[in-house]
This record gives C-alpha cells, structure tokens and sequence, in this order.
C-alpha cells in the first residue's frame, strides 16, 4: 500500500494511509534509501485516511540490495538481517551471564526479557513460495575490477 511518511523521530514516524492497520501489526516501509521493519502504535481516523504511529524495530540500506529485486524479496532479507541480529544479541547476552557470579545472573536474569523473532506481516499481501533470498545474494557485487 502507498503512504505518506511524516513526522519521523530517531525511535518513530508517522503514516498516512488509505488503510486502517491494527496495533501491533508489523510492516515494512520501503524510502528511497532505507528499507525499515516497523510495529504499529495507534492508527486514528483522519478525515478519510488513518494516521498511524510506528515505532522502527529494525532499518537496512536499500543501497545494499540489489536493484532488481523484487518487493517480497527486499522484505525477506530485511527480516533475515533483523532475526541475524536478534540471534547475535541473544547469544551475547547468554554469554556475559555465564561470565558472572550465579547469584547476579539468577537475580539479573529473573527481570530480563529476550525478544523473539517471529514476525506476521498483515500488511503485505502474501505471495505463493517467492525464492528467498540471502543478503549475500542481494548484496551488489563488490569485485575489484582488474
């Protein structure tokens, strides 16, 4: 779907959209040099269109996809590159704990939250098996020439 990007702060923007979109939904917003994961805050009625306020959950360059490729490709490596994160994150977490004293990690890890990624995107429309591809294979080629 087409809308208007307004309002954007360093966590956040704003949308106009034709559409209405729950809270919570997570969506893809597609600029000219960024391709952005995002979850839906509110979406309030204006006029004949809907405000939504998201909150950015993760970004990658557009400029490190390939210029060929397709919509539902771009999203699949943005949300491949999101959950690559998240497994870092995760993995790092895991090990500074195991690096301090059991009672710091017990009382420390009682009043953590890891995040899981799994994601439903109800905003962009499904497509029947679409190849998936890797950042690697979508990266543009980086060859020195001679």
């Amino acid at each position: 779907m087409d809308g208007s990007l307004t309002d954007v702060s360093g966590e956040g923007f704003r949308l106009i959209l034709d559409e209405e979109l729950p809270e919570g939904t997570m969506i893809a917003v597609e600029t000219d040099a960024h391709l952005i994961l995002a979850q839906t805050r509110h979406c309030r009625p204006q006029g004949n269109q809907f405000t939504t306020g998201a909150r950015r959950v993760h970004t990658i360059s557009t400029f490190d996809l390939s210029a060929s490729a397709g919509r539902i490709d771009k999203v699949q490596v943005l949300i491949n590159d999101y959950q690559l994160r998240m497994h870092k994150q995760t993995a790092v977490t895991k090990a500074r704990e195991q690096e301090k004293p059991d009672s710091h990690a017990t009382m420390e890890g009682a009043n953590r939250f890891e995040p899981h990624p799994v994601l439903t995107f109800h905003a962009i429309p499904a497509a029947g098996n679409p190849a998936l591809p890797s950042l690697a294979s979508m990266a543009p080629s980086r060859r020195n020439p001679g």
